[in-house]
């Protein structure tokens, strides 16, 4: 009884305990500016140190929107609900983060909703903060040869049918890009392995999938499984400029050729001239198959994709410079993770007393959905825009 007694108080006492240090600021946090999260995306509040050793405090806590050490209000835009905003006030921040295309968003294509935002941080070049290689840590990882597997070995498990010359990944399967219909179009010419939920035709390895059925981005089993195949489908949900995600990076880490559609500036961040195969330099999928079988059957022009693995060569400057600018992020000072680095320059523009002049550049620019299922909930957020405007 007193065991269970006990057991009761202590769990009451934690529960106190977080509740008051999450919902209360110490005497220390109570001496640097605030930055809140509207969204519901932080579990506890924290006091993070940045450049120069300045401290900023981070919390979910709402009822900080009144403080006087308030500087920032930062929206995760996933969860944006634009029917429960806070009043905008011109002297508070106002900071956006979205690492997803506007496919679970669409009214943040409005440019004038963007605009509420003083600071903002997405897949865009012309973000304050932009986070278009989020996905890619480091250039090594395009030079490594820890996964690597030679183009004879390929050619062997393709001959003795361990598996197809082209794999595909892939669990969200409604999307604007159409992106099953171009892989369906494509299979009438390839076999093509569909590990995914989508067009699957193939069992996931146990050993790859999660509790929760879930898949690690970069885990060493799936880019060894990844590493096996020839040629690895890439397509975004959407098409935007600069959105690439982590299905373009994969397959140049572990030496598969991409065949890939997305990213409107994909030439931008190719690692050289020749690193992926394109589908948009095709006027059709029998032109794209056509060309994919030209290079499955010669071994020199499949390796010539192969540079930045075979002569551990990187010739897009472009790349080059944003990551001796600033690693992944293409920011100066900021090498750690994205929402660490996203608070941090939050936290310095807060310090700074940056002024940072509404942009005129979207950073949203998608094309319109090819899937007119798509097109109805793309015209109610863009209703909902101006609704709230």
């Amino acid at each position: 009884m007193k065991a269970a007694t006990f057991f009761v108080c202590c769990v009451i006492g934690s529960i106190v305990y977080l509740t008051f240090s999450y919902y209360y600021l110490t005497e220390d946090e109570s001496k640097y500016p605030i930055l809140l999260w509207w969204t519901d995306f932080v579990l506890e509040q924290e006091t993070i140190t940045c450049n120069k050793s300045r401290k900023c405090v981070v919390s979910g806590n709402l009822e900080h929107l009144n403080h006087n050490n308030l500087e920032a209000v930062i929206f995760y835009g996933s969860l944006l609900d634009l029917e429960n905003m806070p009043k905008h006030n011109p002297n508070i921040y106002w900071a956006l983060f979205h690492e997803e295309s506007p496919k679970n968003q669409p009214a943040l294509r409005s440019l004038k909703l963007q605009q509420m935002f003083n600071i903002t941080s997405t897949f865009s070049r012309h973000s304050t903060f932009p986070i278009t290689l989020q996905y890619l840590e480091s250039l090594e990882a395009l030079t490594s040869l820890e996964f690597f597997v030679d183009v004879q070995v390929k050619n062997k498990l393709i001959k003795y049918r361990e598996h197809a010359p082209i794999l595909y990944i892939q669990s969200a399967c409604d999307t604007p890009i159409k992106r099953d219909d171009y892989v369906k179009e494509l299979m009438k010419y390839f076999k093509v392995d569909s590990y995914g939920a989508c067009l699957n035709n193939k069992q996931m390895p146990r050993e790859l999938m999660s509790e929760t059925g879930t898949i690690e981005f970069y885990s060493e089993k799936l880019l060894e499984l990844n590493s096996r195949y020839k040629f690895i489908i890439a397509i975004e949900n959407a098409k935007c400029e600069d959105y690439i995600t982590e299905k373009f990076w994969r397959p140049l880490i572990v030496g598969a050729i991409p065949i890939y559609l997305g990213a409107t500036t994909i030439k931008d961040y190719l690692p050289n001239e020749k690193s992926a195969i394109l589908m948009d330099d095709f006027h059709s999928i029998a032109a794209l198959a056509a060309y994919i079988t030209k290079v499955n059957n010669d071994d020199n022009l499949y390796n010539s994709y192969m540079n930045h693995k075979l002569r551990n060569q990187i010739t897009n400057e472009r790349l080059l410079t944003l990551f001796k600018h600033g690693g992944s992020l293409g920011q100066a000072n900021y090498y750690y993770d994205v929402i660490p680095s996203f608070q941090c320059f939050i936290c310095d523009a807060v310090y700074d007393k940056l002024v940072i002049d509404q942009n005129e550049k979207n950073v949203y620019d998608c094309q319109y959905p090819e899937d007119k299922t798509w097109h109805y909930s793309w015209k109610l957020g863009e209703e909902n825009a101006e609704r709230f405007l």
